[in-house]
């Protein structure tokens, strides 16, 4: 798979039109479209909750906001598992809004598990350059814990490499404070990194950020893979072409694609969204009925490598 073969937006969309209850309530709330009411609510809407995650959600089309909410209300419901061991779903970071201004959702403790085992799987050893860029999900902790003994993490939060080192305060490890918009520090340009992990903000212009500050670093090597979590869907339709369009430009192919695999915690306000996004627009007592059905918002992952 390379970036050619990302896939579109009927592809993202496929798990809840396999499910013909769900699929056909969907096309029934798509053709509902009060456009006056809607473009009033969702006005009223972003001003009451007034957050970055929630404005972002409130700008996508009236098609894309069902369309979403419906992807989202099946994997919880389908994901059994999600209800078998709800310690292994909450958080790892202990701080609410360890992103600042960034405002991202700490990931639960089985997907920071899981993304250090394959990251573990895929390097050659314990003693491989692993750089995290963005850790308010803690991976480094789980690769710590692992035994892995050159991981580096860069965080423009403080707090998320205190959290590290108070941790594991004698593993050998490198924390630094960064922001990607700079240049990579100098005492990066001497390392060699077989994987690089990427938690940007779920945006184009962010996303574009991680990938230059990581293709800085790796200049060097051509075998590096790059970890990127994201989610598709939010990107909206006009920005999944965008992506595209990116790795083209980067050259970078598409070696692995994931949907559903990250597990985040849905946050109380984020709850009272889709709530009030109901009540105002929706109207839908079947599909989107209680805040149960959306306890986790399930993302993304790419694995990333230059192309040949």
């Amino acid at each position: 798979m390379d970036h050619k073969n990302l896939p579109n937006w009927d592809d993202l969309t496929n798990i809840y039109n396999k499910d013909q209850k769900i699929s056909s309530k969907v096309d029934k709330l798509k053709s509902y479209c009060p456009k006056i009411r809607f473009n009033l609510s969702r006005t009223f809407l972003m001003f009451i909750m007034n957050h970055n995650l929630t404005d972002r959600f409130l700008n996508l089309s009236w098609g894309e906001i069902i369309e979403l909410m419906a992807d989202q209300f099946v994997r919880n419901e389908q994901a059994s598992y999600l209800r078998k061991n709800k310690a292994s779903l909450e958080s790892l970071n202990p701080h609410k809004n360890t992103g600042g201004n960034l405002q991202k959702l700490p990931c639960s403790k089985l997907t920071a598990k899981d993304r250090a085992h394959r990251i573990s799987e895929t390097a050659s050893g314990l003693d491989a350059g692993i750089l995290i860029l963005g850790d308010h999900d803690l991976v480094s902790l789980e690769l710590l814990e692992l035994g892995h003994t050159k991981v580096t993490t860069i965080d423009i939060d403080k707090k998320v490499l205190l959290t590290i080192d108070n941790q594991f305060p004698f593993r050998s490890k490198q924390l630094m404070n960064w922001d990607f918009k700079n240049e990579p520090p100098p005492f990066l340009d001497d390392q060699k990194f077989e994987l690089v992990l990427m938690n940007p903000p779920n945006k184009i212009e962010s996303i574009k950020i991680f990938i230059d500050f990581a293709l800085q670093v790796t200049k060097h090597s051509s075998e590096t893979k790059y970890f990127l979590n994201l989610h598709l869907l939010s990107l909206a339709k006009h920005g999944l072409p965008e992506l595209s369009n990116l790795l083209r430009f980067y050259q970078l192919d598409v070696e692995e694609f994931k949907q559903g695999c990250n597990i985040y915690p849905v946050p109380t306000f984020f709850k009272k969204t889709i709530l009030i996004l109901n009540k105002f627009l929706i109207s839908s007592n079947s599909m989107i009925s209680n805040e149960n059905h959306f306890q986790y918002f399930l993302s993304d992952s790419l694995i990333l490598q230059k192309s040949r």
